[in-house]
């Protein structure tokens, strides 16, 4: 997630359980690279958040990036589309399924392309606007009212059979 501070600089916050499954090696990497990078300004890592903090981190986002390289769904693109936020995610699993073109992609793995697209929409409140509203039209794709009436023509279907 991109935050935009008071002072206009941006701050790549990598949110989210440091620790995975008892394995440090990743995080002990990425801490590295951040330091010997002189990064420690411009990138915070937060371990596990509360639903407050996680809403105050929605509240104060620029952008939103998933850059999962394997994801079942990805509920936090729809949380994004209903904070407003424009979204990148990877074009792994779900993602774009879920993301129906309200949001940019990049090829899992791909940092050039991730910049690139990063970059446009920090240039360009165009494309960030263009994005948020996409996002606030495919979110009602997943609105109570549209999963009731998909489980109903469902029971129904399997009532006739």
């Amino acid at each position: 997630m991109l935050k935009e501070d008071k002072n206009k600089n941006l701050k790549l916050v990598l949110a989210g359980q440091k620790i995975l499954n008892g394995d440090s090696e990743v995080l002990n990497e990425l801490e590295s690279y951040i330091l010997k990078n002189k990064m420690s300004n411009y990138v915070l890592m937060t371990d596990y958040l509360s639903k407050a903090e996680i809403s105050t981190l929605y509240k104060h986002a620029f952008i939103y990036v998933f850059p999962s390289l394997d994801e079942g769904f990805g509920i936090p693109i729809l949380e994004a589309f209903n904070n407003k936020i424009p979204v990148v995610t990877s074009n792994t699993g779900a993602m774009v399924e879920v993301a129906d073109g309200a949001a940019q992609h990049f090829n899992a793995g791909d940092h050039i392309k991730l910049f690139k697209v990063l970059n446009e929409l920090i240039i360009s409140k165009p494309a960030r606007s263009y994005l948020t509203e996409k996002g606030s039209e495919r979110l009602k794709a997943f609105s109570r009212e549209v999963f009731i009436k998909q489980y109903e023509q469902l029971i129904l279907k399997s009532v006739k059979n």
